[in-house]
């Protein structure tokens, strides 16, 4: 390749990190009048753009494609793990299902972009191309999944990612390249543990994981120094971590119809924002180690338990202002329950 067209392949592959589609347009005319310079660009593309991979480079690929079929061929032979991963995002975008009719009609035997599996592995380098993918949030239900696809982690700009409805059985053992997540919902999978790995969460402020088969809860649960919202109802918890009053952000925390009998966390944290509670169908016989532990509360729900008499510093919690004791072993109401601030 003589220098002059090597420079001006590189100046063609750079163009395809412009914001404007004009550009793209650009290139693609002066590539379709030149026999010899789209072939040059071909073979140049996967070095270049790898180099300089981003979410607009991607754009413009798949715009080039339109007007470049082998642009098309490359994409779909080399990306087709990452166009699985991009598509989850943009399967609307008019550009993307562009490039999947181009390879329906253009590459009959190839394994089409969007029947990848989903338990794609990608090579270091894949990983490092989807770290720079700005993608926010990802709703990814009802997909059937068994197992936690492992591609996901190298999303590390998620901020919300729903995988509920699964199958899911277990979440990664390793998490911690999701520092900016700040939502996850596992509701209706068949989890049976949250491990020790969701303490690396660090900015997590929601976590909705009901409807599962939650057996037990990881220590480190405590370390989710943001998190606001937890949500496991509908499990079969039998204890609570002892780390739970570390959550000194905790807002709201619902365990209905769970398996507990006893409330028996460790040291109350002076901090707690603890305000909402519901602890409905479960077998707890006992209503003072709860008001310990969260002297804030303004909304208690423990019907259907087994609490068969109510402490007398029920009336110290000034700020309860609901309180749920319907079908447990109670007799007579204390004359104080009446005092209660309303």
């Amino acid at each position: 390749m003589s220098k002059e067209l090597q420079e001006y392949t590189q100046r063609l592959c750079e163009m395809l990190g412009s914001h404007t589609a004009s550009n793209v347009e650009v290139a693609a005319q002066i590539m379709l009048g030149d026999t010899q310079l789209k072939a040059s660009v071909c073979a140049a593309l996967p070095t270049v753009v790898e180099a300089q991979w981003t979410e607009q480079v991607l754009l413009n690929l798949m715009r080039l494609a339109e007007s470049i079929p082998t642009i098309g061929v490359i994409l779909s032979e080399r990306y087709q793990g990452l166009l699985r991963a991009f598509g989850f995002q943009y399967s609307g975008h008019t550009i993307f299902q562009n490039l999947l009719s181009f390879q329906k009609r253009m590459i009959p035997t190839l394994e089409r972009t969007n029947q990848v599996s989903d338990y794609w592995e990608p090579t270091p380098k894949e990983a490092a191309i989807l770290a720079t993918l700005p993608i926010k949030r990802l709703s990814l239900q009802q997909k059937g999944w068994e197992r936690f696809p492992v591609w996901l982690l190298c999303l590390t700009q998620l901020e919300e990612l729903n995988v509920s409805h699964n199958n899911l059985k277990q979440l990664p053992e390793q998490m911690d390249q999701w520092q900016q997540l700040r939502v996850l919902n596992l509701n209706d999978n068949c989890l049976t543990t949250l491990p020790d790995s969701i303490g690396q969460l660090v900015a997590l402020t929601t976590l909705p994981a009901t409807d599962n088969q939650l057996r037990q809860l990881s220590e480190n649960l405590g370390q989710l120094q943001q998190l606001q919202q937890l949500y496991l109802a509908n499990n079969q918890l039998e204890q609570l971590p002892n780390s739970l009053p570390q959550l000194v952000r905790l807002q709201e925390l619902r365990l209905t119809n769970n398996r507990l009998t006893t409330w028996s966390q460790g040291p109350a944290a002076s901090k707690t924002t603890l305000t909402k509670l519901y602890l409905a169908d479960n077998k707890l016989t006992e209503l003072q180690p709860i008001l310990d532990h969260y002297p804030k509360l303004q909304h208690l729900n423990v019907a259907n338990n087994q609490i068969d008499n109510l402490p007398v510093t029920l009336p110290q919690q000034t700020q309860l202002r609901r309180l749920y004791l319907s079908n447990n072993g109670l007799g007579v109401a204390p004359d104080y329950l009446f005092e209660l601030p309303r």
